[in-house]
């Protein structure tokens, strides 16, 4: 019998924003959610949960299903609260005492630190805070669990021990996972549920087969859109012609024959397949060139603590033009420290090169921070872009709809946008600046995975100049061509990730 049923399930009133959804679920399965942000990925959730109706359809589920929704943020009431007792109260009180063993251990498979869960969730990463929801969820036994962008926040060591924690721990229970990390979707999914407006589809293969599968559909259904298109252009000329014969030579023949091609038309009309595809949304980036063929240089550098304590040596080391580089390491090992440093180092040369960081002057940084504090929340999309670069408003409005932002977005302030919003603002930001030089910490978070592939194709085909600090795996082997790890307070240079990536998960696994 089946746990879970969406049944030609349509949301959206004035306009569809997903339709024809249609998915069942019965064991184990683990159903990968994809769609470009805005989609309707997070709405759909909340109509599975009942918070929404949707505006056609039917969502059935199996009488006295136990669903666990782990959502993206933290209710307010819970940052008070320390991590153990966080999920703690989703123990009845009265089960507490006999069931307090069961706290330590999902918290123990989830590699939490005994240290950290004393802590409220307020001064704890949003990472660990995602855990937090995570643990707390799965005291309550779920028949089904519904996790939306569950490895938004994480670093590539938890995304790791959660990975783990699906295929084994949780390996028996049904879940549908809204993520935009295409690796994760092949490691722990069974199927992909693309959400789009015109046409939804369930494709029984994890991500990368299964979007193989969907662009093979699409490709088909539009040359037969073609061939349909023209056979209707030939109908109608033809109709045209015999209406033609049939008003000017007074033939009932002729009219007759045109008439029913005019019913032919309408039914080939109707039955025409509707174009599917989402509107590209552009991230453009340019790379301006520069004469300088080493665009960064270390040279007996420190990376150091707020108290002085030395994270990081650097004794010599040369970034050429061309080279797109990623720092590796375990969470706290200083990769964002690293890029601050740089990043510094550009805005002051002279203060740089004393501490070790020397870079030409013909280098121009196109900077993407971890907190895209560059982006001033009291102003709009619209005010920001046309001040900052001194743009007319029409211009402005032209750009940000290419960039994926519609209308109604432009007169919003920046604080009131999604993450994922800011994050391509951001992004059109770089492409005006026409930097020579990329420094990136975590580009790609929040960032959907048409928007994903797009960036990489901009960084490849340009032969862009990068540093970048990453957790996304597709990300990093798309673009990358040298890997350094953060290892023992030193900064080695590795043929590829394949080491780090190891060492990773035998913490995942210990």
């Amino acid at each position: 019998m089946s746990k879970l049923v969406l049944q030609d399930v349509e949301l959206g009133y004035t306009q569809p924003l997903v339709s024809d959804v249609n998915l069942r679920i019965s064991n184990q399965e683990k159903v990968g959610v994809v769609g470009i942000n805005g989609a309707g990925k997070s709405t759909l959730i909340k109509c599975i949960i009942g918070e929404l109706e949707p505006s056609q359809g039917h969502v059935s589920t199996q009488r006295g299903l136990r669903i666990a929704h782990i959502d993206q943020h933290v209710p307010g009431a819970l940052l008070a609260t320390t991590f153990q007792q966080c999920v703690a109260q989703a123990l009845p009180p009265s089960e507490l005492a006999a069931r307090e063993w069961e706290v330590d251990y999902i918290l123990d498979v989830l590699n939490v630190p005994a240290r950290l869960r004393q802590y409220q969730l307020a001064d704890l990463s949003a990472g660990w805070q995602r855990f937090a929801l995570i643990a707390r969820a799965w005291l309550g036994n779920p028949d089904i669990a519904l996790l939306d962008e569950p490895t938004n926040f994480l670093d590539l060591e938890k995304v790791l021990v959660l990975e783990r924690w699906m295929r084994d721990t949780a390996g028996d229970t049904p879940m549908i996972i809204v993520s935009h990390d295409r690796r994760f979707l092949d490691n722990v999914t069974d199927s992909t549920l693309f959400v789009r407006p015109l046409r939804s589809r369930f494709i029984n293969h994890p991500y990368s087969r299964a979007v193989e599968l969907l662009e093979a559909e699409d490709r088909a259904e539009e040359n037969r859109r073609e061939r349909d298109t023209k056979q209707l252009d030939r109908l109608r000329k033809s109709a045209h012609q015999l209406r033609q014969i049939g008003v000017n030579k007074h033939s009932d023949t002729a009219l007759k024959r045109s008439a029913q091609l005019d019913k032919k038309i309408e039914a080939l009309a109707d039955a025409l397949p509707r174009a599917v595809r989402e509107q590209p949304r552009e991230i453009q980036l340019s790379n301006s060139g520069t004469h300088a063929k080493v665009v960064l240089e270390f040279q007996q550098f420190k990376l150091r603590t707020s108290d002085g304590q030395v994270l990081l040596g650097i004794d010599e080391l040369r970034i050429w033009q061309g080279e797109r580089v990623v720092i590796l390491g375990r969470n706290g090992a200083g990769k964002t420290r690293l890029i601050q440093a740089i990043h510094a180092a550009l805005l002051d040369r002279d203060a740089g090169a004393q501490r070790g960081i020397r870079i030409p002057p013909s280098i121009s940084c196109g900077y993407v921070d971890h907190g895209m504090q560059v982006l001033e929340g009291s102003a709009t999309p619209l005010q920001f872009i046309s001040e900052r670069f001194r743009l007319h408003e029409n211009r402005t409005t032209s750009l940000l709809v290419s960039t994926g932002f519609e209308l109604g977005l432009h007169n919003r302030p920046i604080a009131q946008l999604s993450a994922g919003q800011r994050v391509r603002l951001l992004l059109l930001v770089l492409r005006l600046e026409q930097p020579n030089f990329y420094l990136l910490d975590e580009p790609t978070n929040h960032v959907d995975i048409q928007g994903q592939e797009a960036l990489e194709q901009e960084l490849v085909h340009h032969q862009a100049t990068c540093v970048f600090a990453s957790h996304d795996r597709e990300f990093i082997d798309r673009v990358a061509t040298r890997f350094f790890w953060i290892k023992g307070q030193r900064l080695v240079e590795v043929q590829s990730p394949d080491a780090f990536y190891r060492e990773l998960r035998e913490v995942a696994l210990a």
